[in-house]
């Protein structure tokens, strides 16, 4: 009984838990130490000391309670761990009544001692009851006296005196328990056998039904190469895979704009080779030798060579330029420096490095005093690379040459440009200060107007400040009167706020702000303050916003807020009433997403109460061809799902094959695979996919795409000379031009593949390719699978997962989908590596294994981070008994979906991942469920 608090009890007991895993004690250490406190309490009764047996059957207790958080906190959830609590705890039952019926048969007291028998029994068959019905595959934890309840009961009667009535209600209680799960065994068991009758039967009469009217023969699957599904809301998943959304945002994907590290450990990266036609000249090596002899700091060889025509004629002559202007700064060299960086700016204004010359020339000539010059340098960055990321610098720098020579005036007019500009970054701090300064020294600074305070506060929230930038808004919410201004200060303090995460306090900032928004866009801020309310935890208040927009907002507003609002009310068991605001939407707006989402969840809403009819009925229209791109593959695969449930086997192949033909490697691809093969290529869904993305024709090798491409030879001179980083970025900035042409996108990616820039390439395939992939073309090379399903680090990942028990493959497609394989990815909310570890989940399990945690760098460390999130992943799949259940604990937290799983409306964990509340969560598990099928097919081996 007191198991339902068990979960709550879990903010207490694991803070404890992590307090002693710091005094080096084991999970082991506190069960053996309770059985020998319940030895001591057993021997208490003997003597007759009741109240000491109290105190230690206390203590015993919470050695039993809180080894159980030591073994969560420091990731040692082991099979053997958990039978060895078990049998311990058996033992000190044992003993300690035992010790209560000596107690009684010494006074002597022969109705005690029979009481104190009875509860014995009851105490053992409570839990072999549950043992045995767990051996015949029944979760039974029915009952009021469970063990928790039992050491209470003997707890209270030790203290109060009162130990025969104690056991009275223990032994009553414990033996109703056990009949109890006796019964609810009883019950699952025959159903159990009933639903094992019927699927016989079904199988038996199949034969007769069919005949005349046989099913399609069903060939076994030619495997086209797979990859990630094409459409953003997908389902659920079996012991197998899942797939990730497409073009857009991706709750998951973490790394993408941190930049590359560069020297990046990679497990057996491809070696660069040289393409057919490189130029591998004497000069070349000369170049790349003098490179070598420059990062050992030796200055003279780069002179010489970088100084040659040949070096500065030569496709990267900008780099060459800018190098030897480094180069001959170091040997002091100012003015040959300062000529060389000009020279950059001069020929190459395209260069991505003509404003970071600019910079220096401006650093040099100033360095040379020609302070004029300086200037006129660093306007000229300024006007001509306005978007540049040296201009924050560029403006400072202008700022403190303009104070120097006594322009105040002109200095503090650049600093307060550079606060309006970029005032997240460090030199506006610098800006700050200088002009603190300025004021002390008598100069009159007029404040910042209430537009520039606003272009402030934008740019505090563009450069990742929404604290600053809240309490900025605030400030101007108060100062301002114009209620232009003050509407757009609210918007902007609620737009902070919500990215703080203060959700109620960014529906309340809203609030204010409606009386003040022009009557137009009144609804859309309801609508996005009632999405607000509820993301708090509030229903009644959201319910009623989402009424008043449906009946006074644009067709948009309304469509979504008719949505949402069934979505509150099926979440609040309101299912009926979701039902009848399902289908207003779907009946006053067809056309809208909101629509589609609504005939979505009445779908559910007929599945989970077993009418398959209703579900047919709303998931076929989702299903036609050319129907909603969102949800299209779902609902075919959840009509067959359907049709089987009808006993209408043949139309449910046709939906299976239907997206086995247009999407075969997707999620439900891979969920369609394993109940009907794929069907012939004029199967129904074959006309579905875009010729533009069945037709692609790439090369094996990647490099031969771009053969003959000056870009792409710029960037591989980059690599052979080693300026990888250089390279790099040039890479990046190529993407962009060549986001029409799936062929220069392959090839680029194979590139960041082989300097192991996974996440740069695994952004691109993400973006522009996973349509291409979704099709599963046989023509796909591997080498284009393996780019979007890259191994890296791949025998520590191997060593990490075998240790823990785990599929190599599972730990990879985690890995993928939190870090994309970026060791140093650091998320918002701090968790780091390629398994994306939270410090307090990793700092506990590593101080078990003695390994220094430095204040997270550990995390950074690709094995050390592979083995402490394999052991984390292995003790949710223990503790949630399905993989895809402990995916979903990796992404939401096991508190999180265990209430999910508790309060769920079935058990078929495919439909239950369908229900999984969070977006984020639910698109995660089919990513990594879909990515798990992948590896297995790219690296299992025959």
């Amino acid at each position: 009984m007191l198991g339902r608090f068990r979960e709550p009890a879990r903010a207490y007991t694991d803070p404890v838990g992590r307090a002693l895993v710091r005094l080096h004690l084991r999970p082991n250490h506190l069960t053996v130490l309770g059985f020998g406190v319940s030895v001591l309490a057993a021997s208490a009764f003997v003597a007759g000391q009741l109240k000491s047996a109290g105190l230690l059957l206390i203590v015993a207790g919470l050695c039993d309670f809180f080894d159980g958080a030591v073994a969560r906190v420091s990731g040692q959830v082991t099979t053997f761990g958990a039978f060895l609590d078990s049998v311990i705890d058996r033992y000190s039952d044992l003993v300690v009544m035992l010790g209560i019926v000596v107690l009684f048969a010494r006074t002597p007291h022969a109705r005690g001692a029979v009481v104190a028998m009875a509860g014995l029994m009851g105490s053992m068959m409570v839990s072999y009851t549950k043992a045995r019905a767990e051996s015949v595959g029944v979760t039974c934890t029915v009952g009021l006296m469970e063990r928790p309840e039992r050491l209470i009961c003997l707890i209270a009667g030790a203290l109060l005196n009162l130990l025969e009535p104690a056991l009275w209600v223990l032994a009553v209680l414990s033996n109703l328990t056990a009949l109890q799960r006796i019964a609810f065994t009883r019950r699952a068991t025959r159903d159990a056998a009933l639903l094992r009758g019927l699927v016989l039967a079904a199988l038996l009469l199949l034969p007769s039904l069919t005949a005349g009217q046989p099913l399609v023969e069903e060939p076994p699957v030619a495997g086209p190469p797979s990859t990630e599904s094409s459409g953003p809301e997908t389902p659920a998943v079996p012991p197998r895979p899942v797939e990730p959304p497409v073009a857009g945002p991706q709750g998951a994907e973490r790394p993408a704009t941190e930049p590359p590290v560069p020297g990046s450990p990679v497990a057996e990266p491809p070696a660069p080779a040289t393409p057919a036609g490189a130029d591998t000249s004497e000069p070349e090596r000369a170049w790349a030798e003098a490179l070598t002899a420059y990062q050992h700091g030796e200055v003279a060889p780069l002179i010489r060579e970088f100084a040659s025509e040949a070096a500065r004629e030569s496709p990267i002559g900008d780099y060459v330029l800018y190098m030897l202007a480094e180069a001959l700064t170091r040997q002091e060299d100012l003015a040959g420096a300062r000529q060389a960086a000009l020279g950059v700016a001069d020929r190459w204004r395209e260069s991505r490095l003509a404003p970071q010359a600019l910079l220096l020339a401006a650093t040099l000539a100033a360095r040379l005093a020609d302070d004029a010059q300086a200037e006129a340098l660093l306007a000229r960055l300024v006007d001509a690379y306005p978007d540049a990321t040296e201009v924050p610098e560029a403006l400072y720098l202008l700022a403190m040459s303009a104070e120097s020579r006594g322009a105040r005036d002109l200095a503090a007019k650049t600093y307060r440009q550079l606060q309006l500009l970029d005032p997240a970054s460090g030199y506006a701090e610098g800006a700050a200060d200088r002009l603190a300064a300025l004021e002390v020294a008598g100069l009159r600074l007029p404040p910042f107007t209430l537009a520039e305070r606003l272009e402030r506060v934008e740019g505090l929230l563009r450069g990742g400040a929404p604290g600053p930038a809240a309490d900025e808004a605030d400030r101007l919410v108060t100062d301002a009167r114009d209620d232009a201004v003050v509407y757009r200060a609210l918007r902007l303090a609620g737009d902070a706020a919500r990215r703080l995460g203060r959700w109620e306090a960014a529906a309340r900032t809203l609030e204010r702000a409606v009386p003040r928004a022009p009557a137009a866009a009144r609804p859309a801020l309801q609508l996005e303050r009632a999405k607000l309310l509820v993301r708090s935890g509030q229903r009644r208040e959201p319910l009623a916003l989402f009424a008043e927009v449906a009946a006074t907002g644009s067709d948009a507003d309304a469509a979504e807020a008719l949505y949402q609002r069934g979505r509150l009310l099926e979440d609040m068991d309101r299912t009926p009433e979701a039902a009848d605001v399902y289908r207003l939407a779907a009946a006053r707006f067809p056309g809208r997403e909101a629509a589609a989402s609504s005939l979505w969840r009445l779908g559910w809403l007929g599945w989970l109460k077993g009418d398959m009819r209703s579900a047919v009925e709303r998931w076929a229209r989702l299903a036609k061809p050319g129907g909603n791109r969102v949800y299209r593959l779902a609902a075919l695969y959840w009509t067959g799902r359907a049709r089987e449930r009808l006993g209408d086997r043949t139309e449910a192949v046709l939906r299976y094959r239907e997206i086995l033909a247009g999407a075969p490697r997707t999620y439900y691809g891979v969920l369609a695979s394993g109940r009907a093969p794929a069907a012939p290529s004029s199967a129904p869904g074959a006309e579905d996919v875009p010729a533009s993305d069945a037709s692609v024709a790439l090369p094996a090798e990647p490099r031969e795409a771009v053969a003959g491409d000056p870009a792409f030879a710029r960037v591989e001179l980059l690599r052979r000379l080693g300026l990888v980083q250089y390279a790099v970025e040039e890479l990046e900035a190529l993407t962009p031009r060549a986001a029409a042409d799936p062929a220069r996108l392959y090839a680029v990616s194979s590139v960041f593949v082989q300097e192991a820039r996974y996440h740069l390439a695994l952004r691109i395939f993400r973006r522009f390719l996973a349509p291409l992939a979704a099709t599963g073309d046989p023509a796909l090379p591997r080498a284009f699978w393996e780019i979007f399903y890259p191994f890296a680090w791949r025998a520590e990942m191997t060593d990490a997962a075998t240790a823990a028990g785990l599929d190599p493959h599972l730990v990879a497609a985690i890995v993928r989908e939190e870090s994309s394989y970026y060791p140093r990815a650091v998320s918002r909310a701090g968790a780091r590596g390629l398994m994306q570890l939270m410090a307090g989940t990793a700092a506990p399990m590593a101080q078990v294994r003695g390994l220094p945690f430095r204040q997270g760098e550990l995390l950074d460390d690709p094995a050390h981070n592979l083995r402490i999130g394999a052991r984390f992943l292995a003790g949710l799949v223990r503790e949630f008994g399905d993989t895809r259940l402990a995916i979903a604990a990796y992404n939401a937290g096991p508190k999180r979906v265990r209430q999910w799983w508790s309060a769920r409306k079935t058990d078929d964990v495919e439909a239950f991942i369908e229900q999984i509340p969070y977006d984020e969560t639910r698109l995660y598990v089919k990513r990594v469920l879909f990515s798990w099928d992948e590896y297995r097919r790219l690296y299992g081996g025959p």
